[in-house]
């Protein structure tokens, strides 16, 4: 079962990040993006646990290990940039989102970010406000 359709609670997030670290891949054979990306999730979860913004480059690293990444994985990943306020990194998937999604999805998609707790988002320029530092990304649409 993938770690995003369990409870999202802190002992759950913490008992997974730690089972997830502790497997040993080598044995896998195949699978290996699903453990990424619950790999990924775990670690962005974990952040606001810990606020260590380590948790959230880890995060990144854990998501940029498959093989192929799909339309929540370019999200997640985007999302996670903002955060850190790598503006660049972060449009860049953002694009790749986009490209891969159809529009109909993006502006629920930017209105859930809003309410998740980024603290700006204007959906014809595509400002974002980083709520880890205040400061603006700025992207055309």
């Amino acid at each position: 079962m993938k770690l995003s359709c369990t409870p999202q609670d802190s002992a759950t997030i913490i008992t997974k990040l730690f089972q997830l670290q502790l497997l040993d891949t080598t044995q896998f054979t195949k699978n290996m993006d699903a453990y990424y990306q619950d790999l990924g999730w775990a670690f962005y979860r974990s952040f606001p646990l810990y606020k260590d913004s380590i948790l959230l480059q880890k995060s990144i690293s854990s998501y940029l290990k498959q093989k192929e990444l799909g339309s929540n994985d370019l999200w997640n990943i985007a999302f996670i940039y903002y955060q850190l306020n790598e503006c660049d990194k972060g449009a860049k998937y953002l694009e790749r989102y986009r490209e891969l999604t159809p529009s109909k999805i993006i502006k629920p998609c930017l209105n859930l970010a809003y309410r998740k707790g980024f603290q700006e988002i204007n959906l014809e320029t595509l400002i974002i406000v980083a709520p880890l530092t205040d400061e603006r990304c700025n992207f055309h649409a």
